[in-house]
């Protein structure tokens, strides 16, 4: 089964609007798939607004309150940004997905239908590429992770645990916390490394579950891009909020800030 290769693209001098250029090297074959009703950074905007509504509310109306805005930003990110890709692409295949270093937030890769509960994960097998602007020169990644090494608490948790460990190259990093995504600049590596992130604040109850199923199909032999998808399908019956702000993310040539310092 071929790959198809789809980057998300901002406005430039070429295009007036957001796009995805796809890519199928076996078939050898490119087309664009223009994206005008579409801004991330209004989703951007969006997500933070989850993260407001969690931090300014009581715990139990926090959690209702999330479960609602993350059914809406869903929909949102389906209807602008996934659905048109998924149209596009027709027979079910293996989808590669990169985006801007900015937009690495954006849970792209387990958006949902909610009309018909049909969600990205169940046709293909994305991994977010995300690529630091410094080092986007670097080589292509190699491989799949060699090792897991899985933090689980709140973000700050999760960073010093993280600003304590040096993972070794090609290594899998479980961040099974609150937004962890917004981690990823400081991941000190130097060459390709995988991580499962997390795009909003998360209940430890189900972040735990997940990462118990991730773990249980990593030491099933399945890479680590196939074990978040295999976990995220198991959930898939019950609220998004639940499993669909997790990414596999590819990350390329990090820096060594620690994170510690940039996390409340």
């Amino acid at each position: 089964m071929s790959t198809t290769v789809a980057a998300l693209l901002a406005p430039d001098a070429t295009a007036d609007c957001w796009r995805w250029e796809m890519s199928c090297p076996a078939a050898g074959s490119t087309c664009t798939v223009p994206l005008p009703a579409a801004d991330p950074r209004r989703l951007l905007a969006e997500l933070a607004e989850i993260d407001r509504t969690h931090r300014e509310s009581t715990v139990n109306v926090a959690v209702h309150a999330r479960y609602v805005v993350v059914e809406r930003f869903l929909d949102r990110v389906w209807r602008e940004l996934i659905e048109p890709l998924v149209l596009e692409l027709g027979e079910p295949g293996k989808l590669r997905i990169s985006a801007p270093a900015a937009l690495h937030r954006l849970p792209l890769t387990t958006a949902r239908c909610a009309p018909s509960g049909e969600s990205l994960i169940h046709l293909c097998e994305p991994v977010v590429d995300w690529s630091p602007a410094l080092m986007a020169s670097q080589g292509p990644i190699v491989g799949d992770a060699s090792e897991a090494v899985r933090f689980d608490g709140h973000l700050g948790e999760v960073a010093r645990a993280l600003s304590r460990h040096r993972p070794s190259p090609y290594s899998a990093l479980l961040l099974l916390g609150c937004r962890t995504a917004e981690l990823l600049p400081w991941l000190p590596e130097r060459s390709s490394s995988w991580a499962v992130v997390s795009s909003w604040d998360v209940d430890d109850e189900h972040c735990g579950t997940l990462g118990d199923l991730i773990e249980c199909g990593l030491g099933g032999g399945l890479p680590l891009a196939s074990a978040l998808r295999s976990a995220q399908a198991q959930l898939s019956g019950s609220h998004p909020y639940a499993w669909a702000g997790y990414a596999a993310v590819a990350v390329t040539g990090a820096g060594t800030i620690s994170p510690v310092r940039d996390v409340a």
